[in-house]
Parts: C-alpha cells; structure tokens; sequence
C-alpha cells in the first residue's frame, strides 16, 4: 500500500512541477537566519580568514548562509570598516577578503556601489575618528576598481563616481 501511495505522490509532485505549481527546494527557499545570525558568521567569517588566509573556507563559510540574508553585502560593508577605521593587519586581510569574492564573483555591483557611496558621503564624519581614512578610502577605491575593472564589473563604480 505504502509503495502505491509514494508512487501517486511521486507522480503528483512530477506533474505539479510540470504545471509550475511545485518547485524543488532551492537555498534561495531555505529558512531565513536572522540579521543577527547572518552578520555574525560574516564577521566571524572573516576573522577566519584574517588567520589561514583559506580562499576557499571563506566563501564556502558564507556559501552555507540563505542568499536571501545578502550575506555578502554585510561582509563588504564589514570590509570597508575595517579597512578604513582598522589596523595595518585588519586592512590586509580585508583587502586578500576583496580579491577572493571578487575572483569568486560574490558580490553584486549594487551592494559595492552602496557600501563605497555611503563610506563617500559620510567620509568627512569618519575622518574625525580616523584620521587616515580619506588615504584608506582612496586606497580601497583604487583596489576596488582595478579589481572589478579587470573582473569587468566596471558597473559598480559607476554609481559611486557619479556622486559629487
């Protein structure tokens, strides 16, 4: 009895994904984390990598987070912090981070052109901590942009250069 009802559920599944009313699970369907749970394994993703310097154990760490989180949006926001208002050792790691999502391509113009634009408009503000973050900021410009240039991600640079 059990094998003729999982083959008439089988079956019903076939045809109702035929009829585009079921869909296999995807990791874009998964359970949301929470903001908090996300933001925390960004961070502590790249902490991680700040130690071994593992490509690879990076973006597999983030990989495992729901794409709908945009974990890779609050690791470059992440990023740019620390490379603006860190140490020399947190700057470094911070920009090996950007060379391997780049090389990976994980992340969209959109949320760089956000991070970079609103580092911009608030540079002035963060200048008062940090008295070097105008020569950090422009040293993350010129990285970035020779990054996603040579990635042809020129698109998300454009927003950022058309703020004046």
């Amino acid at each position: 009895m059990q094998d003729c009802e999982s083959k008439w559920l089988t079956e019903e599944f076939a045809f109702q994904i035929m009829q585009g009313c079921a869909q296999p699970a995807a990791k874009d369907t998964a359970k949301l984390w929470t903001d908090d749970r996300a933001q925390n394994r960004a961070r502590s993703s790249l902490d991680e990598f700040a130690q071994l310097q593992d490509q690879e154990e990076l973006i597999a760490s983030l990989d495992e987070v729901p794409n709908t989180n945009r974990v890779y949006k609050h690791v470059f926001e992440l990023i740019v912090g620390r490379i603006v208002e860190g140490k020399d050792a947190e700057r470094n790691s911070s920009l090996a981070a950007i060379h391997a999502l780049a090389l990976k391509s994980k992340l969209k113009a959109e949320d760089v052109a956000d991070a970079l634009g609103n580092t911009i408009e608030f540079l002035s503000d963060i200048c008062i901590d940090s008295p070097m973050a105008v020569e950090h900021v422009s040293y993350l410009l010129l990285i970035s942009y020779e990054l996603f240039y040579s990635l042809r991600l020129q698109s998300s640079f454009q927003c950022v250069w058309s703020l004046k």
